[in-house]
């Protein structure tokens, strides 16, 4: 559906491109390709990695797509190309706080895996990403500005919320999600 290449936080910092943004973005910790590894908020690498019709390149723990649910509803899941894993709400848990890793897509039973993007109601272009199971959306905890600072879910706040918003780079621009 969506080839984004990485989800970049809207969490304040600073910046080598002038933006508000701190430049981190949801990978795969340490680099990993077993399953189950944590998700955390990190700055935006490049390559070795994947690299589609000669573009630039994004290092593969930090690379998504977007992708229909493969059990047939309306959600999606988020895939990293390059281990075949997708973003996971760790043990099932429908509790707030719950840690997120990378792990084995689902056919069936993949409620934890399944997310829908929620724009920003008071119109940045950025959008909640929010599991329809728990109701609960992508944050970086305790709104960390830290690099590796962990992914868990959380309620979402109408307020107070730049650690919960998520804007998708693709070939180095936003791009538009589902």
């Amino acid at each position: 559906m969506s080839n984004i290449r990485m989800i970049q936080s809207n969490l304040q910092g600073t910046t080598n491109d002038g933006t508000n943004q701190n430049g981190n973005v949801i990978d795969i910790e340490g680099n990993s390709t077993n399953a189950g590894a944590n998700l955390d908020a990190f700055p935006t690498k490049v390559g070795p990695s994947l690299n589609f019709n000669n573009e630039p390149p994004f290092a593969a723990n930090q690379s998504w797509e977007v992708l229909p649910d493969p059990a047939g509803s309306t959600h999606y899941i988020i895939k990293n190309p390059a281990t075949g894993h997708c973003i996971d709400i760790q043990g099932n848990s429908v509790n707030p706080g719950a840690v997120l890793d990378a792990s084995t897509v689902k056919s069936n039973n993949n409620e934890n895996q399944l997310w829908d993007f929620l724009p920003d109601p008071f119109g940045s272009g950025s959008y909640f990403i929010q599991n329809p199971q728990a109701g609960y959306v992508i944050e970086i905890a305790n709104g960390s500005s830290a690099s590796g600072a962990a992914l868990v879910v959380n309620p979402r706040r109408l307020f107070s919320n730049k650690h919960q918003l998520w804007s998708a780079v693709e070939e180095g621009t936003f791009a538009k999600v589902p």
